[in-house]
């Protein structure tokens, strides 16, 4: 198993790994400190060719050990394009509904986090520890839905879109694509694309 990523992000996911009882064999690829070679005695690669070779030759399957919107899009791209096969990684301690679940793959939940009856995950989003997703909310792909986030029921999230850490998106709200919700922010309106919503309630401007 390739994890994409070895900085802060990639702990994380090595964590959930560990939990999940799927801690062999696991090799990072980093290509920004290429001078580092292991993390917590697990190998890393630092090129694009070695990645190409790991996934023909040892195994297919990565999952995505970085954070940010675009970032996880373009890393998931490029692997994809090396022949790679992008698998989620879902904490046992995640507490998620068994009804009406739609997670597809890449998809990042960590422990402590809540999702309840009929959510839809889009591809590569990540949930981190301690959010609550509430019954028919759909996260589109590539979303970042931070610590202590609270998004409820029917809510939309668009593709692209960071929810920040202890934010409240409230039910039936749609966000557009590629919005930034900002800390501890309360949306009680839509968003439209490409916006920052701060505040309490939130109020949206156009992104730089």
């Amino acid at each position: 198993m390739l994890i994409v990523g070895a900085g802060g992000f990639a702990k994380e996911v090595l964590e959930v790994l560990t939990d999940n009882s799927v801690c062999a064999d696991i090799t990072f690829f980093d290509d920004i400190n290429p001078k580092v070679h292991s993390l917590y005695d697990h190998p890393i690669i630092s090129s694009f060719d070695a990645a190409a070779v790991y996934l023909k030759k040892v195994d297919n399957r990565f999952i995505l050990g970085i954070g940010g919107s675009a970032l996880r899009l373009h890393f998931f791209d490029v692997f994809t394009k090396l022949g790679g096969i992008c698998e989620s990684a879902i904490s046992v301690k995640a507490n998620i509904a068994s009804f009406g679940m739609d997670i597809n793959s890449g998809v990042s939940i960590l422990g402590n986090s809540i999702i309840s009856s009929g959510v839809s995950l889009g591809r590569g989003s990540m949930v981190y520890y301690g959010s609550i997703i509430s019954h028919d909310v759909k996260v589109g792909e590539f979303c970042e839905i931070s610590p202590g986030a609270t998004i409820l029921g029917g809510a939309n999230i668009g593709k692209l879109t960071h929810v920040g850490a202890n934010a409240t998106v409230l039910p039936r709200i749609k966000i557009g694509e590629n919005v930034i919700i900002g800390a501890g922010s309360v949306v009680t309106k839509d968003i439209p694309n490409n916006k920052i919503a701060i505040g309490i309630p939130a109020k949206f401007y156009p992104r730089k």
